[in-house]
């Protein structure tokens, strides 16, 4: 058996591979831009990280769910979406909006 976030199986089983998902699916949806991901700490609690860097692999095939496979498994109407600006201090590493 593969091993699979718990999450993912719910995006698969759920909304990728559901019939009706107009009655029964919520997709939320949340798009983080502008972070400053040299405060790595921080950063990795909202993005995956590899080494002292942005996993684009991973960010590739979170956009491409977020984009493409949900909107077109899910009704726009079924999809509720957040953009969040998130800036994390350099220095520090805090949290500064």
């Amino acid at each position: 058996m593969s091993h699979y976030p718990v999450t993912e199986r719910e995006i698969q089983n759920g909304i990728l591979r559901a019939k009706g998902t107009a009655e029964h699916t919520l997709a939320y949806v949340r798009n983080i831009i502008d972070m400053n991901t040299s405060a790595v700490r921080f950063a990795k609690l909202f993005i995956d990280i590899a080494g002292r860097g942005v996993d684009t692999e991973a960010q590739t095939l979170l956009n491409d769910l977020r984009d493409k496979k949900i909107p077109a498994a899910c009704p726009e109407s079924n999809i509720a979406r957040l953009v969040l600006l998130l800036l994390l201090g350099s220095e520090r590493g805090e949290a500064v909006a």
